[in-house]
């Protein structure tokens, strides 16, 4: 059964489909495309250039549109491939830290613990506390950095 909207079909069917050209859809895998592999590099190589060559005149435009956030979307992004790292080496800190509360509770040491925290210009050393709260810094370190990741992912959706 078929229904039809609009202007009655002809009896002469047009061969194209609006504007787009012929209303043939070719299958995806029609055996068209690099067959080897020296042929799919080729091909990899070939998109990378376009892509490269096209890329001056994309960052004009889009700079056009709106210098700030033309910036701000680039911070977002470099702040964006930081965060893994930076996942990463709290999540070390923090099976460290819990290692470390293991050993103290096991050997009966004193429990004074320092969170001593590298960063690229300057090493910050928490307040004394204990080891638990050096696990809760961390945690809490954690879950700003998570907090982080979804405000960033939201922007740049934006």
């Amino acid at each position: 059964m078929m229904f039809h909207f609009g202007r009655p079909p002809t009896s002469q069917g047009s061969p194209h489909s609006g504007l787009t050209g012929p209303a043939d859809i070719p299958e995806p895998n029609s055996g068209e495309g690099p067959k080897t592999l020296r042929e799919r590099w080729r091909s990899i190589r070939e998109a990378a250039q376009g892509t490269v060559a096209a890329l001056p005149r994309v960052m004009r435009l889009v700079w056009a549109a709106s210098p700030r956030l033309t910036v701000g979307l680039g911070l977002a992004t470099a702040l964006s491939g930081v965060i893994p790292a930076a996942t990463a080496y709290t999540a070390k800190l923090l099976l460290n830290a819990v290692v470390t509360a293991i050993r103290v509770n096991a050997d009966h040491l004193p429990d004074r613990a320092v969170l001593t925290v590298p960063l690229p210009f300057v090493t910050y050393h928490s307040p004394v506390t204990t080891a638990t709260g050096v696990i809760v810094m961390l945690a809490v370190l954690q879950f700003a950095i998570f907090a982080l990741t979804s405000v960033l992912g939201t922007v740049r959706n934006i």
